[in-house]
C-alpha cells in the first residue's frame, strides 16, 4: 500500500512566509541555493544586494553563531562586534583591491516541529564600503508571517 504525504505536514512544517521591502529600482532575482535576491542600481561600478536564505535547524543552535557563520563563509578576516538586533553582524572584505560591506542577520522563527527544528533565515547584504547605507532598512523591513 502506498501512503501519500503532503509537505508541509506536522511533522515537517516547512519554510515560514516572510515578507521584506526593497526601494524602487531594485530588481528580484531566483538565485540557485537561495528563496530570492535583490540588486540595487549600479554604484561605482557595483551593485548592492541581498539574498535571502532559510533552512531548518535545531533550536539550541544560536542565531548569532549562524550570522557570524555566513560573514566567515566570504572569508571575513574579522567581524566586528555584535549589532542590533543581537544576530546581526557586519564584517568589511576587500576583494581586488575594493572593500565590501557585508550585513548578515539570521532570524529564527518559533515553528518548532515535533524534532525540535525551526526556521532560521538569513539575509546577507553586500554594499561598498563607504557608500552611503542602503542596506539598514531593507534589513529592518523584513518579517516572518
Amino acid at each position: 500500500m502506498t501512503v501519500t504525504v503532503p509537505w508541509p505536514n506536522e511533522v515537517s512544517p516547512g519554510l515560514r512566509p516572510f515578507r521584506i521591502s526593497v526601494p524602487d529600482g531594485w530588481t528580484a532575482v531566483e538565485p540557485p541555493g537561495a528563496l530570492i535576491a535583490f540588486f540595487g542600481p549600479e554604484r561605482s561600478g557595483f551593485r548592492p544586494n541581498v539574498v535571502v536564505l532559510a533552512e531548518r535547524l535545531p533550536s539550541d543552535v544560536p542565531l548569532d553563531d549562524v550570522a557570524e557563520q555566513a560573514l566567515l563563509d566570504l572569508n571575513a578576516p574579522s567581524i566586528l562586534a555584535p549589532l542590533t538586533p543581537a544576530a546581526l553582524r557586519e564584517a568589511t572584505v576587500t576583494v581586488e583591491g575594493r572593500a565590501f560591506r557585508h550585513l548578515s542577520l539570521a532570524i529564527g522563527g518559533p515553528d518548532r516541529s515535533p524534532g525540535g527544528l525551526r526556521t532560521v533565515h538569513l539575509l546577507l547584504g553586500t554594499q561598498l564600503a563607504g557608500e552611503p547605507d542602503v542596506l539598514a532598512d531593507i534589513f529592518a523591513s523584513f518579517a516572518c508571517e
